[in-house]
């Protein structure tokens, strides 16, 4: 689906429903390939929504699945004591291999 942005201006509500509605259906491993013509701030937007809706589409379909299982204690799965360790793991520092092959 082809949605035309206007480089200068926030996005209409419009175009976010047009990237919504393209979305709705798919399944959730469908890949999503987003082009801009720059890659500045529309590009960036597309991204965050089809990222939100990524999250969304996992949440809702992760939430139907715990229900399907008799017993199960969803606050138990919910529980998340991962600690991410900084000095550990270059990606949180942002030290992506791929981009720094590239520099």
């Amino acid at each position: 689906m082809r949605v035309p942005v206007c480089n200068s201006a926030a996005p209409l509500e419009a175009d976010f429903d047009i990237m919504c509605q393209t979305l709705v259906g798919a399944s959730i491993n469908t890949p999503v390939i987003i082009n801009d013509q720059v890659g500045l701030s529309r590009a960036t937007t597309a991204s965050v929504v089809a990222c939100l809706f990524k999250d969304f589409q996992i949440n809702a379909s992760f939430e139907g699945l715990v229900e399907t299982v008799p017993g199960v204690n969803l606050d138990l799965l919910k529980m998340d004591r991962y600690t991410m360790d900084p000095a550990k793991d270059p990606l949180f520092r942002g030290e992506f291999e791929v981009v720094k092959t590239l520099v």
